[in-house]
């Protein structure tokens, strides 16, 4: 276990090795039941940055925590706002909301843990789905599968998101294709979670067991 990292941050840093435990990669390599795929893959980048620089560990999860901070703070959370009450976060909340978080959640950006990357996703997956067309339903069943995932207490959000699909008041054919478009999104990241599971695990569920 890296001396740099503990439990779960150091777990995530391991996990993402087992892609690569054949010799090659492959997604279904990957036999660990209480984690999903999704969380240790996205880790992966931080590990070559890493690894073809030789930066410490702590160093490479710094900038990936970086990246996904600018994503939840700087477009999801200011898109779903928009969304929600049809006018641009303003500047001096969203400075307050930075200061709260630097103030209580800065640590969680040193370190490989998945609740910030799930949360990410959720929040860009309730924005693509709050907006017009298929392949932006296409885009929210990528985003909530991938946060279902990683997180899958986020299972729960399921029934909130076909209420934004259902409540959008669309005609019948133009609801058919964005809920069709929203299952294929789905499908295409749960998918290799239920590989997983019937090879290593004898269970037909595309859900994390």
């Amino acid at each position: 276990v890296p001396s740099q990292f503990r439990f779960d941050a150091a777990e995530y840093w391991e996990l993402s090795l087992k892609f690569t435990q054949r010799g090659h990669f492959s997604l279904l390599a990957f036999n660990e039941p209480l984690r999903g795929y999704l969380g240790p893959l996205l880790v992966l980048p931080a590990r070559l940055l890493c690894h073809f620089t030789g930066w410490s560990i702590l160093a490479g999860a710094r900038i990936l925590g970086a990246g996904w901070a600018a994503l939840l703070f700087g477009l999801a959370i200011p898109a779903l706002w928009a969304q929600l009450v049809s006018r641009p976060l303003p500047v001096l909340r969203w400075l307050a909301l930075l200061g709260l978080t630097f103030i209580f959640w800065r640590d969680y950006f040193n370190f490989t843990l998945s609740d910030i990357p799930a949360l990410t996703l959720l929040v860009l997956g309730l924005v693509a789905l709050g907006r017009p067309g298929w392949a932006w339903a296409g885009a929210a069943g990528l985003l909530l599968a991938a946060a279902i995932n990683i997180r899958p207490i986020y299972v729960a959000s399921v029934p909130g998101a076909l209420w934004v699909l259902v409540g959008a008041g669309l005609p019948a054919g133009r609801l058919l294709r964005r809920a069709a478009s929203l299952a294929v999104g789905v499908a295409l990241v749960l998918l290799p979670q239920w590989l997983i599971n019937r090879q290593h695990f004898q269970q037909n569920t595309p859900l994390v067991l």
